[in-house]
């Protein structure tokens, strides 16, 4: 297994201790995902400039790029992606049976967020 060696948020100074403090108060949390590029400061500090953008700007409302994300992960079995995505999902208020039936294709849901999730799983697959 690879060990990847981060900076936990107690140990950050200088660059990285601003950055944990921006997200911190963007996201209300600091997910993983940043404490994994914290070794590298300009990295983390691009991914976090990009965030925003990735995340909030757009025609796509947060619980439709979280389902996204959901579905890309669910392609490629990445629990740590499914897992966060869920957990958005359900602090959204989406019901844990409301995002399963999406996944099975359920009468009533949906026509956006059933073209979003066959998008994202055709796109998520090898060629």
């Amino acid at each position: 297994m690879i060990y990847v060696e981060t900076v936990s948020e107690y140990q950050a100074k200088g660059e990285v201790a601003r950055i944990y403090a921006a997200i911190r108060e963007h996201l209300g949390s600091l997910p993983s995902i940043f404490r994994l590029m914290s070794a590298e400061p300009r990295i983390l500090a691009e991914a976090w400039r990009a965030y925003p953008y990735a995340m909030e700007n757009g025609s796509l409302g947060r619980a439709e790029r979280e389902l996204l994300a959901l579905a890309v992960s669910r392609v490629n079995s990445c629990r740590y992606g499914m897992d966060g995505a869920t957990n958005k999902l359900l602090d959204m208020g989406m019901p844990s049976s409301q995002i399963e039936a999406m996944f099975r294709a359920d009468p009533g849901i949906e026509a956006r967020h059933l073209t979003l999730i066959a998008l994202a799983e055709n796109v998520s697959r090898d060629p």
